[in-house]
């Protein structure tokens, strides 16, 4: 009879414990951060977008309708919104649009204004204009009229 200390007892027995336990640490990687999309372009619709040249290639493109972030890869090709992308965002910077990956479309996000700002400083006076034109010459003619001498009566 074998003994439950027998190395080849032992080693099968090692081995199911660490397929039924797992053996190694558990992953204490932070999440995947959400990814974000620095936009170049915007255009109205995808045949509005400019011919994906050399010159693009990796731009990344947004447009209005339907609503959708693109990457130029040769040509033009749709970054879908997928659960995988959910949290995703893609901003541009020259028209301080917002768009997010939510619920598996991409939707524009309307930013609100920020309190108005403090007014500026006065600035210096600026130089003086140029003399304006002549007016008009009147047509009325002015005179003195000369008084009268008093009477006495």
């Amino acid at each position: 009879m074998t003994s439950r200390t027998d190395p080849r007892f032992l080693a099968p027995a090692l081995l199911l414990a660490a397929a039924a336990f797992g053996c190694a640490a558990p992953d204490r990687r932070a999440p995947d951060a959400p990814q974000v999309f620095e936009v170049a372009l915007t255009a109205a619709t995808p045949a509005g977008l400019p011919q994906c040249t050399k010159a693009l290639q990796g731009t990344t493109a947004a447009t209005e309708s339907p609503a959708g972030i693109w990457t130029c890869q040769g040509t033009w090709v749709s970054i879908p919104c997928t659960n995988g992308l959910g949290g995703a965002v893609a901003y541009a910077s020259a028209t301080k649009s917002l768009w997010a990956c939510t619920a598996g479309q991409w939707v524009a996000v309307l930013l609100p204004a920020g309190p108005q700002g403090q007014p500026g400083m006065k600035g210096d006076t600026g130089a003086p204009g140029m003399d304006g034109k002549a007016g008009a010459t009147s047509i009325v003619a002015q005179t003195v009229e000369p008084m009268a001498e008093p009477t006495l009566e």
